[in-house]
């Protein structure tokens, strides 16, 4: 037989509220942050990933799936726009997961993986209807000389893939300081320009028919980076 761990968990609301619809579910391994294999069952059977709302609803309304880490980096995300980090899920400890729905203020965290200067679907979008705040990425692995840029996917309505970080160097552990008026680190979305044309932190609202796809792209020779894009979001319906 398989060694694969079972996970599972239910969703509630700030008020205790069993979710059992609307829920999506990003799983990423811990250590190289990358979208990771899953399985429906104890013998393999596969298992899209992420797990959408129409999976979600028919597994019961219950986070579950197999796999062979002890624990994986999950991202939930509702149909109305609100979000949860769990870091490090565990198969033995996690099985109830508070989705507070109460504050319009939210914070998506993305995994990023490195990648030779090749723009990544993450597989986790943006939510659109959005008002993006702030964005910050923490730098887990580091890439001496290497940067990243993280925006969204080439080719799709008022794409950026440098709209939310540009060129943002991976060589220190940690969240990396990003100028508040520097287009070079800060994409085009957070910096624009003021009525004196002075670059200034702003923030971003993601219209209806935006692409949403959120990517990352390593610089020519990246090849060990891994770290977190953090995103404030406000939902302004």
């Amino acid at each position: 037989m398989y060694a694969l761990n079972h996970f599972y968990a239910n969703v509630f609301d700030e008020l205790g509220v069993n979710l059992a619809t609307g829920i999506q579910i990003h799983i990423f391994g811990v250590d190289d942050k990358a979208a990771s294999t899953v399985y429906s069952d104890k013998i393999k059977t596969s298992k899209t990933n992420p797990i959408t709302t129409a999976v979600f609803a028919t597994d019961g309304g219950v986070i579950e799936f197999w796999g062979a880490a002890a624990t994986y980096d999950v991202l939930i995300v509702d149909d109305e726009g609100n979000c949860r980090f769990v870091p490090d899920f565990s198969h033995s400890q996690h099985h109830r997961i508070v989705l507070d729905k109460s504050s319009v203020l939210k914070h998506m965290v993305v995994p990023l993986s490195f990648n030779d200067n090749s723009e990544t679907d993450s597989g986790v979008d943006l939510i659109e209807g959005s008002w993006i705040v702030d964005a910050a990425l923490e730098v887990v692995d580091i890439d001496a000389t290497e940067t990243v840029d993280a925006g969204t996917l080439t080719g799709g309505t008022n794409a950026d893939p440098n709209g939310l970080l540009a060129a943002t160097a991976v060589g220190v552990a940690g969240f990396v300081a990003l100028a508040g008026s520097d287009a070079t680190t800060y994409g085009a979305f957070l910096i624009k320009a003021d009525q004196s044309g002075s670059n200034v932190k702003s923030g971003h609202h993601i219209a209806s028919g935006d692409e949403l796809s959120i990517t990352s792209t390593g610089s020519a020779g990246s090849d060990t980076f891994t770290g977190y894009l953090h995103i404030l979001y406000v939902l302004l319906r």
